[in-house]
């Protein structure tokens, strides 16, 4: 009994906190993105590709998203294999969406590198969410988690 009077305090509290937040949001003006932020170093095309070294080094993302996604079997914690998915293909994702961006970078293609990783982000978030209110599971959150792949 008394965990679950702890479980509901905390939902309340992260309840109101995420309201606050979005409410406190409302009265913030938009964010404007500078435009030097789109300027890299290294502008070279190669293969024709613009800003090649740019766009060819996201092959990494999509490299550890795909092992990710073949690793889903191996997955110990079942609850938290929709979760462990949208993690491993939102990385995926990134490889395409930074590459898009890296290709002609601006404000409008921007959306497009960081949308993936707020995907992949949101998936973490809840399996913190996960093991913070779910006390008994803890032990399993700890130490690799309940992503863990062997």
């Amino acid at each position: 009994m008394q965990g679950k009077i702890v479980l509901r305090a905390r939902a309340w509290v992260l309840a109101a906190v995420t309201l606050a937040a979005i409410v406190g949001m409302i009265f913030v003006p938009p964010i404007p993105q500078d435009d030097a932020y789109h300027a890299f170093f290294d502008t070279r095309t190669l293969f024709g590709v613009p800003n090649f070294w740019n766009v060819f080094s996201n092959v990494g993302y999509l490299v550890v998203g795909i092992y990710g996604v073949l690793q889903w079997p191996r997955v110990h914690f079942r609850a938290m294999l929709p979760a462990y998915l949208t993690f491993c293909i939102g990385v995926t994702f990134v490889a395409f969406g930074s590459s898009y961006y890296h290709l002609a970078p601006s404000t409008q293609t921007l959306v497009w590198d960081r949308l993936p990783m707020s995907i992949a982000f949101m998936a973490c978030c809840y399996r913190f969410y996960y093991c913070f209110f779910r006390a008994a599971l803890a032990a399993q959150c700890g130490c690799g988690g309940p992503w863990r792949v062997t």
